[in-house]
């Protein structure tokens, strides 16, 4: 049913897949990409679409971390009503640049700064009994 609103609704969007070597291209030329988790998850398109520069609009992610690592209205916007309330914010944000351009560099500087794959690989890493804090950046 999302897909079928943001079809009828919006004319300049893309939706389908994306070889994984496209996806920074699509995100970076997109000024919202909107996120529907499928079960309830925080899954790789937040944090892909935010590092990409791209405001996030997510329908809510309740009781799973989501609230501690994004601050609504802050770094990502979210709606819990997909009829009305989706649309809503979407238009807002299109035909607001400046709220949706600060919102989407705190996502973007969030994400970076916290969230990246080498955040992800060192905390495995550290899970592990290995300490990657003294290896220089690559």
């Amino acid at each position: 049913m999302v897909l079928e609103i943001l079809k009828i609704n919006y004319w300049n969007i893309f939706i389908g897949r994306a070889h994984y070597t496209e996806l920074r291209d699509y995100y970076s030329k997109s000024r919202i990409v909107v996120n529907y988790p499928i079960n309830n998850d925080i899954n790789a398109r937040i944090f892909e679409a935010m590092s990409a520069g791209s405001l996030v609009i997510t329908y809510r992610i309740k009781n799973n971390g989501f609230s501690e690592i994004f601050k609504e209205g802050e770094n990502i916007i979210v709606f819990d009503d997909i009829l009305k309330e989706m649309k809503q914010k979407i238009d807002h944000y299109l035909q607001n640049r400046e709220d949706r351009e600060k919102i989407a560099l705190k996502g973007f500087e969030l994400v970076n700064r916290y969230h990246t794959y080498r955040h992800r690989l060192r905390e495995m890493f550290k899970i592990m009994g290995y300490d990657l804090e003294s290896f220089n950046e690559v």
